[in-house]
């Protein structure tokens, strides 16, 4: 009926969460450190959401960032899920059953410009990750990769081996130095397979989605929705292909309606 049937307490700002069919669990990924659990993460019975169930994950020691990120659970992963830390060069996996972070793997692939991966996807095809990686970028003048810095302001950050004028994360996204892409990562195999760098037009992309029986990932570019990729996963340990490459034209009237040609 779409009532609301019950509200239930977690961490005071949650950021992310994720259903686990066969465990019957939801997953919730917090922005800060829940005291009341003392954990980067929540975890509901969906049978007994009001039961409280205890659990300690912790992706760092609370004095570094905050800890908002993305959280995947899913039947094909079994009893371990997934997690990303803004602004960390790392993945979490997690153990769902003890409730406790099993490994910290870093994800650095030697791009010197690279802070972190944040948005992330999962293929239950193949059993990869998809990650959306952030990084490091010089703002506020003349010659820099963004000519503004924007409400944040810049800071002092490290690029190629230099302290200068710049931004991080989010910030930079869609820049001229946002050209590292997605990387994409065996989960059976604990390997990154590859980098998707580019979409077709050049353009930085966007955070993928995947389909819900996880056959195809939907990558829009960051060049105002102009283009999108279709990925198609193979098999495990091979990268993803994309197969279908397409420009749009979207306008409102009143609704979105978009049209898509086929590039040859």
């Amino acid at each position: 009926s779409g009532s609301l049937v019950g509200s239930f307490g977690t961490c005071g700002s949650p950021r992310d969460l994720d259903f686990h069919p066969s465990r019957e669990e939801i997953w919730v990924h917090c922005s800060d450190f829940s005291a009341m659990e003392e954990s980067h993460m929540d975890v509901f019975s969906t049978v007994t959401p009001s039961a409280g169930v205890e659990t300690r994950i912790l992706m760092h020691n609370n004095t570094e960032a905050r800890s908002y990120g993305v959280v995947v659970v899913d039947e094909a992963l079994g009893d371990v899920g997934y997690a990303t830390v803004y602004g960390q060069k790392y993945i979490y996996k997690v153990s769902l059953a003890e409730r406790m972070v099993e490994q910290q793997i870093s994800i650095d692939n030697g791009e010197p410009r690279l802070s972190g991966v944040y948005d992330m996807a999962f293929s239950p095809v193949n059993q990869h990750l998809y990650l959306r990686t952030q990084v490091c970028c010089t703002c506020g003048f003349q010659g820099a990769d963004m000519f503004e810095c924007g409400r944040y302001g810049s800071e002092n950050v490290t690029i190629l081996g230099e302290v200068t004028e710049g931004q991080c994360g989010r910030h930079c996204e869609g820049s001229s130095a946002d050209n590292i892409g997605i990387i994409e990562y065996d989960t059976i195999l604990d390997k990154i397979v590859g980098t998707h760098p580019f979409s077709s037009t050049g353009a930085a992309i966007d955070a993928p989605f995947t389909s819900p029986g996880g056959d195809r990932l939907v990558v829009p570019s960051l060049n105002g929705g102009r283009n999108i990729e279709i990925w198609t996963p193979g098999q495990n340990g091979e990268l993803t292909v994309s197969v279908f490459k397409s420009p749009t034209r979207c306008m409102k009237i009143p609704a979105l309606v978009c049209s898509m040609s086929r590039e040859h």
